[in-house]
């Protein structure tokens, strides 16, 4: 496999799972990989019949981004010009149109509008909103707990080649997701996961790099200009 063509790997879950019980005596320490309040909570059953997500520590595949973004619905209150925000929530909208049919999901993405769509664009100029000069505009991003993978959205879509965007995660769940997610946009992808030796960083580094937490030791000091930590 040529890994800057990499795609859905339908055992992530295994996979994720094996690099686990392989890292943990080395890497893993349990308050790098832990979710002590999900943890704590325990499966909720009840979800299921509102479609929302029963657990955070299993992964049945892509049907599982219908819960997440089920998750995620309640409005977003707006505080850019519409001129600014709405031609990034369509594009964002368009991403994950193109993310469903990919999977063969149905979901209504009108709902997912003025919720998930307009947060991605809402962190979008946030996270550009402090102006630079061109040659220091930062293209290494640090999504750190990152969700379903949403934020590889509009960065993937706007950034320019030099992006190397890192979505770092160790919750089973949303590492699954965010591996689909990654998956699904054009440029290249390396997940630690499938293969541990695709994910060296350095200054030739281009595209989307996906880490479980416990190998956060593979990040280079001084290496990131932008960390992003929505919702951590």
């Amino acid at each position: 496999m040529e890994y800057y063509q990499m795609r859905y790997v339908e055992n992530i879950f295994e996979l994720f799972k094996a690099a686990y019980d392989r890292d943990t005596p080395e890497y893993n320490k349990p308050w790098i990989s832990s979710w002590p309040y999900q943890e704590h909570a325990g499966p909720k059953p009840e979800n299921a019949e509102k479609n929302l997500p029963v657990d955070f520590f299993t992964f049945n595949g892509p049907k599982e981004f219908i819960p997440w973004f089920n998750w995620s619905l309640s409005p977003k209150p707006d505080y850019f010009p519409s001129s600014l925000v709405e031609p990034l929530i369509q594009k964002s909208n368009d991403f994950d149109s193109k993310l469903l049919k990919t999977f063969g999901l149905q979901y209504d993405l009108e709902k997912h509008r003025d919720a998930i769509a307009r947060n991605n664009a809402q962190d979008y100029i946030l996270m550009n909103a402090y102006p630079m000069p061109g040659p220091q505009v930062g293209k290494r991003i640090l999504d750190f707990g990152a969700g379903n993978g949403r934020q590889a959205n509009l960065l993937s879509q706007l950034e320019d080649e030099q992006l190397v965007y890192i979505g770092v995660d160790a919750i089973p769940k949303s590492y699954c997701l965010q591996h689909l997610y990654y998956s699904v946009t054009d440029r290249p992808f390396y997940d630690y996961v499938v293969d541990p030796t695709s994910t060296v960083l350095d200054d030739n580094s281009r595209g989307i790099y996906h880490l479980p937490t416990w190998r956060f030791d593979l990040i280079p000091d001084n290496y990131v200009d932008k960390i992003v930590t929505v919702q951590v």
